[in-house]
């Protein structure tokens, strides 16, 4: 972090840090709050579950303190946290020099370059080689029809999920869809296994909130989302992936997939496993 730091200083443009999903860009942004003793930060991200985590990690100074990064006496920031009110510019407000961007992927949705010089990039054969992603075991399905093919998925996935917690792994399922309306038409494949207790998720619910908690509470072993909980959003225990509709780009593909591998500390988790249908691209 202080290597990169005391280049950033040179640089008098936007900063664009680039780390795989899982190798801490949270800790780093506090790394960078506690290294130039800012007074004041303005942290953005693009969901409701995302700003919640980060609140609540900058509350309480996420792992410094545990590693003796930050005095364990130390005062803790005042966190608010803004609902509302800024419009998809606003970050043309600030000067460059105060602009700092993580992201996973360097590319944006519509495929354009991130405006600012990159002054660090942890590579994912970095991340990789220093142990903090999990083998994945990939279970393919080959179906042209597309109905049948929302079955099979979900029966791969959903018998790989009662292998795992037969064998002792606290694992959940994610099975991810494009739109509510497909989403819709996934879940009733999963309602038939109610012992699982299966969710749906998606961004305009109005109870979103109530669901997440139970989310992150273990109440679910079955979560059909729209686009959701992804890069960021901090739940170990997602080691099944069932891919009914994929994802256009390689590289928000790889993040995703990266939401599943990452290690933990919790002995109870095992390696991922993704389902999804080879017999349409680009997967």
């Amino acid at each position: 972090i202080y290597a990169f730091m005391s280049r950033a200083q040179i640089h008098h443009g936007r900063n664009i840090i680039v780390m795989p999903t899982g190798t801490g860009k949270t800790e780093t942004m506090l790394s960078i709050l506690i290294a130039n003793q800012c007074t004041k930060v303005l942290i953005t991200v693009p969901s409701d579950a995302l700003r919640e985590q980060l609140a609540n990690k900058f509350i309480t100074l996420g792992i410094l303190p545990k590693y003796g990064i930050v005095a364990a006496d130390c005062n803790y920031p005042n966190v608010g946290v803004v609902k509302e009110g800024m419009d998809y510019n606003f970050i043309d407000s600030f000067d460059d020099e105060k602009v700092t961007l993580f992201t996973a992927t360097p590319f944006r949705n519509d495929s354009r370059r991130l405006r600012g010089e990159f002054i660090y990039n942890f590579s994912l054969k970095d991340a990789q080689s220093q142990g903090y992603y999990k083998p994945i075991k990939f279970i393919p399905i080959r179906e042209y029809d597309l109905i049948q093919a929302d079955h099979h998925i979900a029966e791969v996935a959903v018998s790989q999920l009662r292998s795992d917690l037969e064998n002792g792994y606290d694992h959940i399922l994610m099975a991810r869809c494009s739109t509510k309306q497909r989403a819709k038409e996934v879940m009733e494949i999963y309602q038939q296994h109610s012992d699982l207790n299966p969710v749906m998720v998606f961004s305009s619910m109005s109870n979103q909130k109530a669901i997440l908690n139970d989310i992150k509470a273990k109440k679910h072993k079955i979560i059909v989302c729209v686009n959701m909980l992804g890069e960021g959003f901090d739940m170990p225990e997602l080691k099944i992936a069932a891919i009914h509709d994929a994802k256009q780009s390689l590289p928000i593909t790889l993040q995703f997939i990266g939401r599943f591998t990452r290690t933990s500390y919790d002995s109870n988790l095992g390696n991922a496993s993704f389902i999804t249908n080879i017999a349409y691209p680009p997967i």
